[in-house]
């Protein structure tokens, strides 16, 4: 029988390197100092000072490697499981935190104290945790409810046994002759109680033991396979790499121990009382985050004739132009965008092929070129595999009327539209989802036919790098939406150089924009990210951007998804949506202010960092910071690392060689802002929105905004506060 006298079991000790074990009870990791790493059902969870992680009852857990750290330690009588992705931290949960990090250290406190009535005051903080579990923590649905109860005495045994004996070849008839049960009843019953198969719970295992294993260096991989348990160092391979998507030696690089000194650590009372001070405040959150910023302070003189380099940023806005229409208009002055993309032109008209010629109508074609014209916008049409396919599927005909219908196209363009010479065509040859890539001769065709209408762009997966002379100027994009003007002859050669076949056959940008996709999906998962979904997508493209610019002498030519439209034949439409400017309704989304942001800098750049970016026209200056969540900014994983990151970042810089006076326009877009938004606006997905309630919640959505005067005298001192996943732009404009 457990002890329940102390109803809720409260210590302070240091954990070191602790075998695998399964907790017999709730409990909450409390780091007060140091860190900690711990594997929680095979996977690594990384504890920074001052988190708080929550393990439920009957999970695996060990501790591969020994680190300085003081934790606190707490166990709670609770039916039920909670889903934590991360420990809860200032910046992930941060209501949860303050209550439960305040809880648990004023209960701690009445532990060492012990007082009159302490049981009692214990019993009510349990009570107090529990409900903050269920407050704040979903709970986990399915398979895994089943391990909300007690382990009975003959699958305690069979784990036990499991766990001690992993190393060894182990087969449900061996455990059924062993624990003289039916291997059927047996597989039925471990699986009710555990949550997973009798394999399954073998195999993690196996696995949790492979990672302590992979921590330190005297091992080698076919060691530790055998010490694991697996049949030999591929089936370990394999196993690892199905599990972690990287192979045990990848993992080993990333996460190598390198402390396995034995630590010593004793505390008096008054050393407890310190560590835990700072967590019994009434306002834990403020009181914490008094000293937790990321300062960063730059001195950059304006008047200096520094080198400084120039960024063209035109935007391609995506969109179904019929049923969207009205947001041209918004597109032009509220984005600053130029053109707009035009589509798969041959679903678009009516054609009829008789003795060599066409006779074609243009119908929703010209509908759409004239909606994108009398809005001030200019057409980018694009030509891709798609087009020849569809020809091919309507059709049936020789390429040469391929030819001809294009011919027959582009000259009813130009009689109707007297100057197209603003327009661009962009040209896309490769069957890029095909594996092994593959060059459309027909679309190569079309190109020198168009280069005296249009401006012509060809698609290359990378700029080339050329000195050849131009004599007829074309352009070239690749997938990172860069733009360079080469000599046509020379690119029409290059389009069918293999280079271009392998870079494409690699598979890149799909498999980019797999990772991509499931990176979002992960985020909206989680109920800490869930609400902040749009502001994340925001800030991360943003962040991106920046850090992008490598190059920042270049043209960008940057396909926009406005309502969720595909920006590409292979772009998969769910990421398109969730990239998308707005909703398809019209619900402004923080990648349209994101989008304003990034397209109102100046084309000259006078400095640039991880985190800001600051560009000159004149006299004139407009930056762009950007905090983001760096755990989250990997797509390919949800980071584990022992990421150092404080709650805030304050920019302090300092601008030489300014005189006069400014108009200092702030915009921001932040978590709290986010959060202020969504309580106005609860309502919104319960009713069908009339254009009202629509321009009401763009209203509501808009960036926070201050306008002051300021005059300065040759230093100009700006002090930028911004939470994590934050973004500020600042204008400053000479008043004359």
């Amino acid at each position: 029988m457990e002890n329940k006298s102390i109803p809720l079991e409260i210590h302070i000790r240091h954990i070191g390197v602790e075998s695998m074990t399964i907790v017999s009870k709730l409990s909450f990791l409390f780091v007060l100092s140091g860190n900690l790493s711990l594997l929680h059902n095979g996977k690594l969870i990384s504890i920074r000072e001052g988190d708080i992680y929550i393990i439920n009852k009957n999970d695996i857990v060990s501790v591969p490697n020994m680190t300085d750290n003081m934790v606190m330690t707490s166990h709670l009588w609770a039916e039920g499981q909670f889903k934590l992705n991360h420990p809860l931290s200032l910046v992930y949960m941060t209501e949860a935190y303050e209550k439960i990090s305040s809880c648990l250290s004023q209960a701690m406190s009445e532990y060492i104290k012990k007082e009159e009535g302490f049981k009692e005051v214990l019993l009510g903080y349990h009570h107090q945790l529990l409900g903050y579990l269920y407050r704040y923590l979903p709970q986990i649905k399915g398979t895994q409810d089943t391990t909300h109860i007690q382990l009975s005495d003959k699958i305690t045994e069979l784990v036990d046994y499991i766990l001690k004996n992993f190393e060894k070849k182990i087969t449900l008839d061996d455990l059924s002759d062993r624990f003289f049960i039916s291997k059927f009843y047996l597989a039925h019953i471990f699986k009710e109680e555990v949550g997973l198969s009798v394999g399954q719970f073998i195999k993690q295992v196996r696995l949790t033991h492979s990672l302590e294993l992979l921590y330190h260096q005297t091992y080698s991989l076919d060691d530790i396979a055998i010490k694991s348990g697996f049949p030999s160092t591929r089936a370990f391979r394999d196993a690892f790499k199905e599990k972690y998507e990287v192979t045990p030696a990848q993992y080993r690089i990333v996460h190598t121990d390198n402390s396995n000194e034995e630590l010593s650590f004793e505390l008096s009372e008054q050393e407890v009382y310190q560590l835990i001070s700072k967590y019994t405040q009434a306002d834990t959150v403020n009181h914490v985050v008094g000293n937790s910023y990321e300062v960063i302070s730059e001195v950059i003189d304006t008047g200096l004739s520094m080198h400084t380099e120039h960024f063209y940023l035109e935007g391609i806005a995506k969109l179904d132009i019929m049923s969207k229409s009205n947001m041209l208009p918004n597109i032009r002055q509220d984005l600053g965008m130029k053109y707009v993309a035009i589509t798969h032109p041959l679903r678009k008209i009516q054609a009829v092929y008789r003795k060599d010629s066409w006779d074609i109508q243009l119908y929703h074609l010209y509908t759409e070129l004239n909606l994108v014209i009398s809005n001030g916008l200019y057409p980018y049409i694009q030509i891709g595999i798609e087009d020849f396919d569809d020809f091919q599927e309507m059709f049936d005909l020789p390429e040469i009327a391929w030819i001809r219908l294009f011919d027959t196209l582009n000259q009813q363009i130009s009689q109707r539209f007297m100057d197209t010479s603003q327009w661009y065509i962009e040209y896309r040859c490769f069957y890029e989802n095909v594996n092994g890539g593959e060059l459309c001769l027909p679309l190569v065709r079309l190109i020198q036919d168009t280069s005296h209408m249009y401006q012509v762009i060809i698609h290359l997966p990378e700029l080339p790098v050329t000195h050849q002379e131009i004599e007829q100027p074309v352009m070239v994009i690749d997938d990172r939406s860069r733009v360079r003007t080469y000599d046509l002859a020379d690119i029409l050669k290059r389009l069918h150089h293999m280079e271009h076949l392998e870079k494409i056959a690699e598979n890149k940008n799909i498999l980019f924009q797999q990772l991509a996709l499931n990176h979002f999906i992960h985020l909206e998962e989680d109920e800490h990210y869930r609400p902040l979904i749009s502001l994340i997508t925001a800030n991360q493209t943003l962040w991106f951007f920046n850090i992008k610019l490598d190059n920042l002498s270049t043209h960008f030519l940057q396909p926009t998804s406005i309502d969720g439209t595909s920006l590409y034949t292979y772009f998969p439409k769910e990421l398109s949506q969730k990239l998308a400017l707005m909703s398809e309704v019209g619900v402004y989304h923080d990648m349209w202010y994101a989008y304003q942001f990034k397209t109102s800098l100046y084309e000259e750049v006078i400095y640039q960092t991880e985190f800001f970016i600051l560009t000159r026209q004149g006299e004139d200056y407009r930056l762009l910071a950007i905090y983001p969540e760096k755990k989250i900014t990997n797509l390919e994983t949800i980071s584990t690392e022992m990421i150092k990151q404080q709650p805030f970042m304050l920019l302090e810089i300092k601008l030489l060689s300014l005189t006069g006076k400014y108009k200092k326009t702030v915009k921001e877009l932040s978590p709290y802002t986010k959060m202020e938004h969504a309580q106005s606006i609860t309502w919104m997905n319960d009713v069908n929105l009339s254009q009202e309630d629509i321009d009401y919640i763009n209203g509501l959505s808009r960036p926070k905004r201050q306008v002051e005067v300021i005059s300065t005298n040759d230093i100009l001192n700006l002090n930028i506060q911004i939470p994590i996943l934050g973004m500020v732009y600042i204008d400053l404009k000479k008043i004359k």
